[in-house]
């Protein structure tokens, strides 16, 4: 829905955004820019058609926090990408119009398990199936946090699903960095491949489409995050010579999918266009 998100969550958060002006570093550039509500934050980036990029920190790992909003988010080669964001960051207990609710219980946030990291809320086409949607979400393992160079992926990630945009997410941090996925990830593709992982999933059966092109299709029981079961697909890939040969190859567009199925298996499909 629409404004599920912004009907719901009325709390307060630090809202930043990153001014393009060269004579201001990106860390004064956060600093200048820096707001307290969320709710202003959510109208900002809908009312700028960009997409808002959440930092959930906790305070009971404060040196964790502090290095990733303070060293990581004001990393100069953020700074290009971050303009086509609104920067909040918001306690990890932050709560719901002043209650006792906690943002991070809303099923919105669930991939994010109640942990420090970041997600990503779509609010750039209200004509979208997107809007206001939480596109990514990425917890920080404990008593660590994201580089700036991971961070650059998730904000240079194409508009997508959550599950779309984690796996391609988990091909792009690959240290092979497979060429297959630097194409552009069309609504074409990411449509088809979207629906042929829910054809395997609603059938708990891999198999290939009748796509007509290079495809690779995977499946296995998930792993403890979204994100991480992602990379696990890409591994499976990775371990198969004929599947790693497409994912590596030089494609002009492509996209990466993933669904879960009632029994808990996860189905993966990369579809790709020459």
């Amino acid at each position: 829905m629409k404004y599920q998100l912004l009907g719901l969550l009325a709390v307060a958060a630090v809202c930043l955004g990153v001014e393009s002006t060269s004579s201001v570093t990106a860390a004064e550039a956060l600093a200048l820019n820096k707001k307290r509500d969320y709710y202003s934050a959510y109208r900002d980036a809908e009312r700028q058609n960009k997409q808002l990029l959440i930092f959930f920190r906790d305070d009971s790992q404060k040196n964790v926090a502090n290095s990733y909003e303070s060293n990581e988010l004001t990393d100069e080669k953020l700074r290009p990408a971050l303009e086509d964001f609104v920067l909040a960051v918001l306690p990890l207990d932050t709560t719901v119009n002043g209650g006792d609710d906690r943002l991070l219980e809303h099923k919105a946030f669930r991939h994010l398990q109640n942990r420090q990291g970041i997600v990503v809320v779509d609010l750039v086409d209200p004509d979208s199936d997107l809007h206001g949607k939480v596109v990514s979400a990425h917890p920080f393992t404990e008593g660590r946090h994201m580089t700036a160079e991971s961070t650059k992926i998730v904000l240079e990630l194409p508009r997508g699903t959550i599950t779309q945009r984690s796996m391609i997410y988990a091909a792009r941090l690959n240290p092979y960095q497979p060429a297959g996925v630097k194409g552009k990830a069309t609504t074409e593709l990411l449509d088809f491949a979207q629906g042929h992982c829910h054809t395997m999933a609603n059938w708990g059966s891999m198999h290939h489409s009748s796509f007509g092109g290079p495809e690779i299709v995977a499946n296995n029981g998930g792993s403890a995050t979204i994100v991480e079961t992602a990379k696990s697909m890409i591994r499976m890939w990775q371990g198969s010579p004929p599947h790693w040969g497409i994912l590596t190859g030089s494609h002009r567009s492509f996209a990466l999918d993933m669904k879960r199925s009632s029994s808990g298996h996860w189905y993966a499909t990369g579809v790709f266009r020459n």
